[in-house]
């Protein structure tokens, strides 16, 4: 993890964790906290990362902890924080200096496309919220995740992509999907 190394974190706080895919290498970083409003989801994490303390909350009203984190990461789940107040809460959540990480993922055009066109009938029948005639977009279009804020100096935004032959998607697992990290620290006053 290029951030981890350009931050040396001790004290790690995960939104969203789910399964805890990205939680249990976050583990070997530091003291990780992790906050799952799912019950079902944060025993699922529990048992895949128990190095880390899982906390059934909602972060947008989870009291935060008088000691503030060096990261916080959110790996596919910052979308559901509320936009209003997502910033604010995970500048709070953050020690001056600290650094927000936030991971998404996109079907991106790429790899083999015509997988995506001949299965967009399948997405349009089973999905009807699916555009139809819904196609891939170029990387340089994903949407960022990420909201103007006068608490974050300017963020870097780095994508990273594979694919496997038969399929158009990129993932952060290298295997369909695009992952796009943004980095930003607090600004200074």
């Amino acid at each position: 993890m290029v951030l981890a190394d350009a931050i040396s974190p001790r004290r790690i706080l995960e939104i969203g964790p789910g399964t805890g895919q990205a939680t249990l290498p976050l583990t070997h970083l530091g003291d990780m906290t992790a906050v799952e409003l799912s019950p079902e989801l944060a025993a699922v994490a529990r048992s895949h990362a128990p190095a880390a303390q899982v906390v059934v909350a909602d972060f947008d009203e989870w009291p935060l902890p008088a000691e503030r984190f060096d990261l916080v990461v959110s790996a596919t789940a910052f979308h559901w924080l509320d936009p209003a107040t997502r910033m604010a809460r995970c500048a709070a959540a953050l020690r001056p200096g600290g650094a927000l990480a936030v991971i998404s993922t996109h079907h991106v055009a790429g790899g083999t496309e015509q997988f995506f066109v001949d299965v967009q009938e399948i997405y349009e029948r089973w999905d009807p919220a699916t555009p139809p005639g819904l196609r891939l977009s170029p990387t340089a279009e994903i949407p960022r995740e990420f909201d103007e804020s006068d608490l974050f100096g300017e963020p870097d935004f780095t994508g990273t992509s594979g694919s496997r032959p038969t399929t158009p998607r990129r993932t952060r697992t290298c295997s369909s999907r695009t992952r796009t990290t943004s980095r930003c620290r607090p600004a200074t006053s």
